[in-house]
């Protein structure tokens, strides 16, 4: 029996927007129905809503900027009537319909609009991004369909398995993530019940999982991160595949939406790096070192330490260049201010030669923190 495909609806008033959703048709088992907005906010509220629990939908596309296109003119609906609304308004509402009368129609929404815009709202605004389950740059898409495309697809599976489990009573953070139900694993339940009253619907387990864990490094890593820890800027697929028959599958996360967001154990993976190699303290050697004891641990794999970002930088790597990606040491890097405080988030960092790089380009840099911003100041300004 041939597999459904998975549908999205898309909103959105740009008339050059059905080649960017014909490129995400293109991949397999993904349909895209595009609709232009109406001046009626109630009157599209309304359309969206039933048309997602029709069930003939499994998710909403929607462009932010409804009432005006990306050349600047005011947005009309068929009839010539001006649309006067944004994205906001509406996602308030269809988030809050979703679950009205006890039930739970949850499904994802991913907005989409102009890089210039996204940076000056949201990034400024961090907050309200977290009512998407994912925000896109248009500009990116005829490189990043492909990517994009399988996202929507891993959004809608990952809905699917958190309702599922909703249902039969049996959802919680550790199931969900596949992990055992250590102490940081229950406060992020005890978090999540938190915000949510203790009774979280299927949006906001899939929110909270993808924005408060698996999008920032804490008990979850990325890839640039693991690379930082391991020594090296990069490892091919096979490398990757040598050194995880080492350190044990279980280290790579397979929980709900592992499809879209490859991430990794943190401490499994320090604690089996140690015990592989028979470091003591992991993080306190230097890239040299780290490449060494893995090239002796894991047979066959050949690897060369990452360069440091600059001249006399330290190589005992334990995070990343914001600015770069690039392996770095917390003695050559400097705290960026909190865009949102998640108590098990690790700080993110930038080496102070990229920040300066950036200094006066606030489209590029994010603030420090205040004591981090003054050392500097001390270092490269004053």
């Amino acid at each position: 029996m041939p597999k459904k495909a998975i549908k999205y609806l898309c909103l959105d008033d740009e008339r050059d927007i059905e080649s960017a959703c014909r490129r995400l048709q293109s991949a397999n088992h993904l349909k895209i129905e595009l609709v232009r907005p109406k001046s009626d906010w109630s009157q599209q509220v309304e359309l969206i809503d039933n048309s997602l629990r029709s069930g003939d939908f499994d998710g909403l596309l929607i462009d932010f900027r409804l009432d005006e296109t990306h050349h600047g003119t005011s947005s009309e609906d068929s009839d010539g009537k001006k649309v006067r609304y944004t994205a906001e308004s509406l996602i308030t509402e269809l988030r809050r319909r979703s679950v009205e009368g006890g039930g739970d129609g949850s499904y994802p929404i991913v907005l989409w609009s102009t890089a210039a815009f996204l940076k000056g709202f949201y990034e400024l605004n961090p907050a309200y991004s977290v009512a998407y389950d994912d925000i896109w740059d248009k500009a990116s898409l005829p490189n990043r369909h492909g990517e994009y495309a399988t996202k929507l697809i891993g959004l809608r599976t990952g809905y699917s398995e958190i309702a599922k489990r909703l249902a039969t009573d049996s959802a919680d953070i550790t199931s969900l993530l596949r992990t055992e139900p250590t102490s940081v694993i229950k406060d992020l339940q005890q978090n999540l019940n938190k915000k949510t009253r203790g009774k979280p619907h299927t949006f906001q387990y899939a929110l909270f999982i993808t924005h408060d864990i698996l999008e920032v490094n804490g008990p979850l890593i990325d890839s640039n991160l693991l690379h930082a820890y391991l020594g090296v800027s990069s490892l091919t697929s096979a490398q990757r595949d040598k050194i995880f028959n080492i350190l044990g599958k279980d280290a790579i996360y397979n929980g709900v939406f592992a499809d879209t967001f490859q991430r990794f154990w943190r401490d499994k993976i320090i604690n089996r790096l140690e015990s592989a190699t028979g470091a003591f303290s992991w993080l306190s050697l230097a890239a040299e070192e780290r490449v060494g004891l893995l090239m002796k641990a894991v047979k066959g794999i050949r690897l060369a330490p990452a360069a440091p970002l600059s001249a006399g930088y330290s190589t005992d790597y334990d995070c990343v260049c914001a600015i770069t990606g690039r392996p770095l040491s917390r003695r050559n890097a400097f705290r960026l201010a909190e865009l949102r405080t998640l108590s098990w988030k690790e700080a993110e960092y930038a080496s102070g030669v990229a920040y300066r790089r950036n200094f006066n380009d606030l489209s590029k840099s994010r603030p420090l923190d205040g004591d981090d911003y003054e050392r500097f100041c001390e270092h490269f300004i004053n």
